[in-house]
């Protein structure tokens, strides 16, 4: 996955990334990344939590009075990203409605808000994910096809953490460093060894649960790593 991110960053690209794979799997850790190394700001979103009739207010955003209990004008989180990146988790959650004004956003860089009148041009790069088959999805009617073309310009495909272990460490450092900003440790090699043994059938969150639970421990390495195999005990 790494090694992805690092071609697309570089060539400076900013085609839109469609990111498909199993649920937990690491696509929103994936988009971080991402971001970290072109240097942008990153706003992102999961179409599964937003309820659908607020999800264009949400994306697009809409002038005061023009929604219930808008009082003043507020920027849509599509607006918000203007010159950085757009995540946009569970995309097969989107509506039909939703998805034009999507395809609009990509193809032509304008949004407009709920009840204005004047587009806004925008300046952003959309990231997409998804863990549904959206070929099916069009072919049933479901998903427009030409927004699933123009976002899939490139396509990154996360296979489960257990077929690559190359980034394990990665996760695992990161997940730390949040968790224990006052008081950071690293992992010896003897942790990571440890870590790269097991088959996380849980994936991305499960590794993320777990940096949790060292995090409250902050010790030394030879605890974090006896507590890790008890865990690992537990698990099978």
């Amino acid at each position: 996955m790494l090694q992805t991110v690092d071609r697309i960053a570089v060539s400076g690209s900013d085609a839109s990334i469609f990111d498909h794979g199993r649920k937990w799997n690491g696509k929103g850790i994936s988009c971080r990344a991402y971001a970290a190394r072109w240097g942008k700001k990153l706003i992102s979103t999961n179409m599964a939590a937003i309820p659908r009739d607020t999800a264009e207010s949400e994306l697009f955003g809409h002038v005061k009075r023009r929604v219930y209990g808008a009082y003043a004008d507020k920027p849509g989180l599509i607006e918000q990203a203007h010159n950085g990146i757009f995540f946009l988790d569970e995309l097969g959650e989107c509506s039909l409605p939703i998805q034009a004004k999507l395809l609009r956003a990509v193809e032509e860089h304008e949004i407009k808000r709920v009840g204005g009148v004047l587009p806004k041009k925008i300046s952003v790069q959309f990231v997409a994910a998804t863990n549904r088959n959206l070929q099916l999805m069009v072919e049933q009617g479901e998903f427009r096809l030409d927004l699933l073309q123009r976002l899939n310009l490139f396509t990154l495909h996360l296979p489960p953490l257990r077929e690559r272990p190359e980034d394990i460490q990665y996760y695992a450092t990161l997940f730390l460093e949040e968790k224990s900003k006052k008081d950071p440790f690293s992992i010896k090699a003897s942790g990571i060894d440890a870590l790269m043994s097991y088959p996380w059938s849980g994936n991305v969150r499960e590794l993320h649960n777990l940096s949790k639970d060292w995090s409250c421990f902050l010790i030394e390495e030879y605890w974090m790593l006896k507590r890790f195999k008890n865990f690992c005990l537990l698990r099978f």
